[in-house]
């Protein structure tokens, strides 16, 4: 598109870059980045006091505030969650508020695009924002999902050396300036006395004492978004059960639910996704938003490939599959994409690093058995599968949320 409407040839394009060699903070941080707390002015001096110089890495702090510890750096702010369940109750709500396009937003917000480019790439970028959110109104979920891919991955590439969009300091722009406005929010929130339990690069997660804090909550979040120019999208839940700040399952106020990480259920995942015991995302799913029991959901499964783990070794190492048959020795080259699942008998998969004669067990002491095709067998019984295996591997998660002091032993 930009190539096009500005008759710079794509090969040309591909050419162009700003290069930096060094960038000072002072120059990142926007002049509307405001704290009232001591201890986030004083975090915010000492960003403004630092300086990148190109080949080092691009940003990494840490901060605990109000009882929890916020990580912030390229990828954007994460709070570093402890397990725990939280339910509605008369003495709790729980709110989840979502900045909306939070990149593409705050570089429209800011007119920010690589110096080596025009003003031209603003207006391209501004008309694939509003093609999404056409297709958002529309329900048009492949689209909308698509151009969300598109649109955050320029901010992506801002940062990448080899990629014509390549200027570091709109990229600093974007993320150090999206995660101290969110820092900012945090702040409001928590000066009002209510309580921000998880921070998600573009999302805060918040428990709210009664209704009546609700419109305070509202409140506050309206005048940050004057404040910030962004749209905020707030989403009501009855129970939010995490591992950490990445692996966690909501039900939300109508009993829909959303997953991630262990929690993701199995006819959910995208094709980005990888295979990996998809039964301990369906056990953990049917226990605490169907109260089954772990052990009824593994034992009744009938699809080998919700047992599955599929794997992918690089160029440096070789999958090998060892066998003892008739006290033979069977060692077994594999592809480098392999399947495969935990079984009461088969063999034992190694990844093997032949230049450092250096061998890594993808399950220590524990028989696998190869499924690089997708053959069925009629009786799932005829698979072997080392249930044992899953429940312990299942319960380990369970333990963590409900029993953490089990995971010190």
């Amino acid at each position: 598109m930009y190539s096009e409407e500005s008759g710079i040839a794509i090969k040309d394009l591909r050419e162009m870059r700003t290069e930096r060699k060094i960038i000072h903070y002072e120059n990142i941080v926007f002049p509307d980045i405001k704290f009232e707390t001591p201890i986030l002015q004083d975090f915010l001096k000492e960003i403004r006091s630092q300086v990148w110089y190109k080949n080092q890495p691009f940003f990494n702090k840490n901060i605990i505030f109000n009882g929890i510890k916020y990580k912030l750096g390229i990828g954007g702010i994460h709070s570093d969650d402890k397990p725990g369940i939280f339910t509605k109750n008369n003495d709790n709500l729980i709110v989840d508020c979502d900045i909306a396009s939070m990149y593409p937003t705050l570089m429209v917000n800011n007119n920010l695009y690589p110096a080596h480019l025009s003003k031209l790439f603003l207006n391209l970028f501004k008309k694939i924002i509003d093609q999404r959110l056409e297709a958002k109104k529309l329900g048009k979920e492949t689209e909308t999902y698509v151009l969300k891919i598109l649109l955050n991955s320029v901010f992506g590439k801002t940062l990448y050396e080899h990629h014509w969009l390549y200027d570091p300091l709109v990229g600093l722009r974007v993320t150090i300036n999206g995660q101290l406005y969110m820092l900012m929010l945090i702040e409001q929130l928590s000066s009002s006395g209510l309580k921000v339990i998880s921070a998600n690069t573009d999302g805060l997660i918040t428990l709210l004492p009664t209704y009546t804090h609700l419109y305070y909550y509202m409140q506050i979040c309206d005048k940050w978004s004057k404040q910030t120019n962004f749209s905020l999208e707030f989403t009501k839940y009855n129970k939010y059960i995490r591992k950490d700040v990445n692996n966690y399952i909501v039900i939300k106020e109508y009993n829909n639910t959303k997953e991630k990480g262990d929690f993701t259920q199995y006819n959910n995942l995208s094709l980005r996704q990888g295979i990996d015991k998809l039964i301990i995302s369906k056990s953990l799913y049917n226990l605490f938003v169907n109260k089954i029991p772990i052990e009824t959901t593994i034992y009744d499964e009938t699809d080998i490939n919700n047992f599955c783990i599929a794997k992918k070794t690089d160029n440096k190492f070789v999958n090998e599959f060892h066998t003892l048959k008739d006290n033979l020795h069977n060692i077994e080259e594999l592809q480098k994409t392999i399947r495969f699942y935990i079984s009461t008998n088969g063999g034992t998969l190694y990844k093997v690093d032949k230049a450092n004669n250096k061998y890594i067990n993808y399950c220590v002491n524990r028989k696998i058995t190869i499924l690089n095709n997708n053959q069925q067998i009629k009786d799932i019984k005829d698979y072997n599968i080392d249930y044992g295996y899953y429940i312990k591997e299942t319960k380990k998660i369970i333990d963590e949320i409900i029993n953490p002091q089990l995971c010190l032993f």
